[in-house]
C-alpha cells in the first residue's frame, strides 16, 4: 500500500466503530462540497466497506492530496481536532507527496490563464489545511522583516518604511558594493538568524512572478544565480501567474489548488526546516527538510520583472498580529496593541493616531475611523497631518486592491478625477475609457496607483466621495 493510503488507514483505525460510521456519513452527504470542497461519494459506494476501501475509494475520486484534506475537514467536522492535533507531525511527512507534481496526483484542480489573481480567495484548502493552534505557534515566533536597501538590484524601488518592493523597470544608479545583486532583481531582509525560530508574511497578490525564501548570507551576488539548496537558497516561486515551485535539490512543481495571495515562510533554524504557508487559506504548501544551516540566514524577496505592468503589484512584507504571541517568544518585539478607539470627538481620534507608537496601531485606528463613517475626522487629518494622511489612505489602497478591482462600480469617475489632476497620463486614461467592465477599468487604474503614494492617497480621496458605503464595509470586514 502507497505511503499515503497507508498513513489515512492508520487515521481512520484511530476511531471507534461509531465514529467511523460517522465519518463514512460525511463522506456521502452534499455538504462535504462546503466542507472540504469535493464532491460527495454516492452512499451505495460505501456500504459494507472496510477502512482501506473507504481510503481507495477517496483517493480514486479526489486524488491524494484532496484525499487527506478531505479526512481533515471531516474529523474537525466531528470534533476531532484532537486527534488530528496528535497526528499533525505524522502527517507533515505526507506533504511533500501532496504537493510534488506527479501522474499520481495530476487531478488537481488545474488554474486556467484566464484566472486573476485579484479574485477572491476559494473555499477549497490548497493542500492540507492547518489548524488555527498551528498557525498560532508558528505566530509567536513573528519577526519585523525590514528590506536592505544595500542588497538591492538597482531595478528595484523599495518603499521608505522597507516594507514593499517592486521592478521600477529602469536601473538606477547606485553603487555596486558587495551586498548588491548587481542582474538578479533580489533583496534581502535586514535581519539575519543564526538559531532559533523564525514567522513572516508577504503578499504576493496580483502578481505573475516572484520568488521567496531564505538564502546564506555567503550567497553570490553577482551575475546569473541559480535558486537551489547547494547554492545556499531555499525558495518557492511563481512563474507566468500559475507555475508553483519549490527550488528543491531536484525542482517540484507544486499542484495548489488556491494561488496563494499572503505567503508565510517559517524558519526552524536547529530542525533545518523552512516552510510555506498560504496565510489566508490556513494551508501548508512546502517544506525544505534535513538542510544543513551554517552562517547566517537571511530572508530573500524577488519581485521579478515588470513586464510591461503585468507584473508591476509590489511585494510587500505584512504587518503581522502578535497580540496573543507569549511573551516569552524570542522574537517578539513588537508592542501589543492598545484598546481600539471609543467613538468619541474626531479631535479625539485624531490625538490617538498621532500618539500611536507603531504603523500597525495607526492603521488600525484609521480602520475604525473608516467602519464609522466619519468624514469629519479624516478632513482634520489630511489638514492637520498630510504626510499621514496620505500615508494611511496609501496603504488601504493596497491593502484592498483585490477587493476594490472586484467592488468598485465608480471606476471610470475616480479615472476621471485623477485625470484632471494630472495624476494619468493621456494614453492609459484612453485605455481606461475604452474598457467595457468597471473591473476592467479598476484593474487598469491600478497600474497608475503604482506611481506614487500621492497618486494613490489621492485615489483615496475620491474613494471617500464617491463609494463611501464601500470603504465603510471594507473596513469593517
Amino acid at each position: 500500500m502507497a505511503p499515503v493510503k497507508f498513513k489515512l488507514v492508520k487515521l481512520l483505525e484511530e476511531l471507534r466503530a461509531e465514529d467511523l460510521k460517522r465519518f463514512t456519513w460525511y463522506l456521502s452527504q452534499k455538504e462535504l462540497k462546503k466542507i472540504a470542497g469535493v464532491t460527495h461519494i454516492p452512499k451505495s459506494h460505501l456500504e459494507g466497506t472496510s477502512k482501506e476501501e473507504i481510503v481507495d475509494k477517496m483517493v480514486e475520486r479526489f486524488g491524494k492530496p484532496a484525499a487527506v484534506n478531505t479526512t481533515l475537514c471531516i474529523l474537525k467536522k466531528m470534533d476531532q481536532n484532537q486527534l488530528v492535533m496528535e497526528e499533525q507531525e505524522k502527517l507533515k511527512s505526507l506533504l511533500q507527496e501532496m504537493n510534488v507534481g506527479s501522474d499520481d496526483d495530476s487531478d488537481s484542480v488545474a488554474e486556467s490563464e484566464e484566472d486573476s489573481d485579484d479574485d477572491e480567495p476559494s473555499d477549497t484548502p490548497s493542500a492540507v489545511t492547518c489548524s488555527p493552534e498551528e498557525f498560532q505557534r508558528m505566530k509567536q515566533y513573528t519577526v519585523d522583516v525590514t528590506l536592505d536597501p544595500k542588497t538591492a538590484n538597482p531595478s528595484l524601488v523599495l518603499s521608505d518604511d522597507g516594507k514593499q518592493v517592486t521592478d521600477g523597470d529602469k536601473r538606477q544608479d547606485l553603487p555596486d558594493n558587495p551586498e548588491r545583486f548587481n542582474r538578479s532583481p533580489s533583496v534581502l531582509g535586514k535581519e539575519g538568524f543564526d538559531s532559533g525560530r523564525a514567522y513572516w508574511e508577504v503578499c504576493v497578490r496580483g502578481k505573475t512572478d516572484w520568488d521567496l525564501g531564505v538564502v546564506k548570507e555567503s550567497i553570490s551576488r553577482k551575475g546569473r544565480i541559480t535558486l537551489c539548496p547547494e547554492n545556499g537558497f531555499w525558495t518557492l516561486w511563481l512563474r507566468i501567474g500559475k507555475k508553483y515551485e519549490a527550488n528543491d535539490k531536484k525542482v517540484a512543481s507544486l499542484n495548489l489548488r488556491v494561488k496563494p495571495r499572503k505567503v508565510g515562510v517559517y524558519l526552524d533554524y536547529e530542525k533545518g526546516q523552512v516552510s510555506f504557508y498560504n496565510v489566508e487559506a490556513r494551508s501548508h504548501i512546502y517544506t525544505f527538510t534535513g538542510c544543513s544551516f551554517t552562517g547566517k540566514l537571511f530572508p530573500f524577496f524577488s519581485p521579478c520583472g515588470n513586464e510591461g505592468g503585468r507584473n508591476a503589484a509590489p511585494m510587500i512584507i505584512c504587518v503581522t498580529d502578535q497580540s496573543q504571541c507569549s511573551k516569552d517568544s524570542p522574537h517578539s518585539t513588537r508592542k501589543e496593541k492598545g484598546n481600539p478607539p471609543k467613538a468619541g470627538t474626531h479631535e479625539g481620534l485624531y490625538n490617538q493616531i498621532c500618539a500611536a507608537g507603531t504603523e500597525e496601531e495607526k492603521m488600525t485606528i484609521f480602520y475604525r475611523a473608516l467602519s464609522s463613517g466619519s468624514k469629519e475626522f479624516f478632513k482634520l487629518l489630511k489638514n492637520r497631518n498630510p504626510d499621514l494622511f496620505q500615508k494611511l489612505g496609501s496603504q488601504f489602497v493596497e491593502e484592498n486592491r483585490a477587493k476594490l478591482i472586484q467592488r468598485a462600480t465608480a471606476a471610470q469617475s475616480m479615472a476621471d478625477a485623477l485625470h484632471d489632476k494630472k495624476m494619468i497620463h493621456s494614453e492609459l486614461y484612453s485605455q481606461i475609457t475604452a474598457a467595457v467592465t468597471s473591473q476592467e477599468k479598476m484593474r487598469l487604474l491600478y497600474r497608475a496607483l503604482q506611481a506614487a503614494m500621492e497618486v494613490r492617497a489621492a485615489f483615496f480621496e475620491e474613494l471617500q466621495e464617491t463609494e463611501p458605503y464601500l470603504l465603510k464595509g471594507l473596513a469593517q470586514e
